[in-house]
């Protein structure tokens, strides 16, 4: 059986932001290629929303479904489970970031059965309906699409080591199952700052 999940917001968690505007080009324009000159970026941790609330403890600061930036705890974690489809880059600021860039690229998408918002010149603007190509997947935990600013896609055996390892302020979206009933979403809640302790809820 096959569960594919995109990022999405969990309620409360921490956001990150680069520090110049224009660095927000350069995380969407990671295409799955190896990074041989980087140049670190600024990043703020943003620890308030706009109303001055304080956000919860995340270990995966909150940027976009398209890039995961992780404290280097996480990373550091993570880090032999994730090398396998990408790299670690590494941010400035930010109490400490790193950011992940999948280089694993896989054609796995069914065009002809997903449902699909193209730009005028024909490359993809949104996808509204997931069909993957189950022998193009495989066994790759983490991939892209070979498009334009392609979401990070996620199989549920990464979400396992996660969960396992007891990290927190992070959301998995199901975009397509093979299975009838899969579990459509998975939530690890930011952690409030004064307590220590980590948990989870799935629907």
């Amino acid at each position: 059986m096959m569960k594919v999940y995109e990022l999405t917001l969990a309620d409360g968690q921490e956001w990150t932001m680069p520090k110049v505007l224009e660095d927000n080009h350069v995380l969407s324009d990671l295409r799955g290629q190896h990074q041989l000159h980087w140049t670190p970026i600024g990043m703020d941790l943003l620890t308030e929303d706009d109303k001055g609330t304080p956000r919860g403890y995340s270990d995966f600061p909150w940027y976009g479904s398209h890039v995961l930036i992780l404290r280097s705890d996480a990373a550091d974690s993570l880090r032999e489970i994730m090398r396998p489809y990408g790299e670690f880059l590494p941010l400035k600021g930010g109490d400490g970031l790193e950011l992940f860039n999948a280089t694993t690229v896989l054609d796995a998408l069914d065009e002809n059965r997903s449902k699909i918002i193209r730009f005028d010149d024909g490359d993809i603007l949104n996808i509204e309906r997931y069909v993957f190509r189950q022998e193009a997947v495989g066994n790759q935990l983490i991939f892209k699409l070979p498009y334009r600013a392609s979401n990070l896609y996620m199989q549920a055996g990464f979400i396992d080591q996660i969960k396992d390892m007891g990290f927190c302020g992070i959301g998995f979206k199901l975009v397509w199952s093979d299975e009838t009933h899969p579990v459509r979403e998975v939530i690890f809640p930011p952690r409030d700052r004064r307590f220590r302790k980590r948990h989870s809820w799935w629907r």
